[in-house]
């Protein structure tokens, strides 16, 4: 199956907070304006490792991680599933980078 999704917006789990959804989901809704295909993961305790080998199953290939740490550092993290490459930005320099 092919697909032209580029991000998947994970959700960290977390079964009694909403706030990672909330993020999330307002991240997915960024991306959309600016016109980035994605995929919003809906459920909110699914483990990470799992989302990830969604990703690479359905040939997606950035995973967008807002989990603890980020949320703290205002930051977001962006995983590259095709050069294996993983790097964490503020959300300022992660805006800028997707207005490009």
């Amino acid at each position: 199956l092919k697909t032209e999704t580029e991000y998947l917006v994970t959700v960290w789990p977390s079964e009694s907070d909403q706030k990672f959804f909330n993020v999330s989901n307002q991240t997915a809704q960024f991306l959309r304006k600016k016109n980035k295909n994605c995929i919003l993961w809906l459920e909110n305790n699914t483990k990470i490792d799992k989302q990830v080998k969604f990703a690479l199953k359905n040939n997606i290939s950035k995973v967008v991680i807002i989990g603890e740490n980020e949320l703290n550092n205002e930051s977001i993290t962006i995983k590259d599933l095709h050069i294996n490459k993983q790097q964490t930005l503020t959300l300022k320099d992660f805006y800028k980078l997707i207005q490009t």
